[in-house]
């Protein structure tokens, strides 16, 4: 009992003083943490002012770009699509044309029979 007490009185005699050296210990710890803190913070909002001038200036950019490519790529479908539909769209009207032109001439001999004399 009487080394508990004497334990108890030591410790409280010396309390303040161990708090003092505690503090002053934790002060500069606790300034490079802080520091540390605003410094990632400001990375932070650096990093994203950087994305969202990236994102304002750069995205209308790559909007046009995209259009431009999607109308090059359209362009050259509707090209594609011409050559390989008009040869056949010819060959058909050739082909009706010819038909239509073979059919008149036979209906014109059938309706005009020859004369004999």
């Amino acid at each position: 009992m009487a080394g508990g007490t004497a334990g108890v009185a030591a410790y409280t005699s010396t309390y303040p003083f161990d708090v003092l050296k505690v503090r002053t210990l934790l002060v500069p710890v606790l300034v490079l943490v802080l520091v540390l803190v605003l410094v990632l913070v400001l990375v932070l909002v650096l990093v994203l002012v950087l994305l969202l001038v990236l994102v304002l200036v750069l995205l209308p950019v790559l909007v046009l770009v995209l259009v431009l490519v999607l109308v090059l790529v359209l362009l050259l479908v509707l090209v594609l699509v011409l050559l390989l539909v008009l040869p056949l769209l010819v060959l058909t009207l050739n082909l009706s044309l010819s038909l239509s032109l073979s059919s008149r001439r036979r209906t014109r001999r059938r309706r005009a029979p020859r004369r004999r004399r």
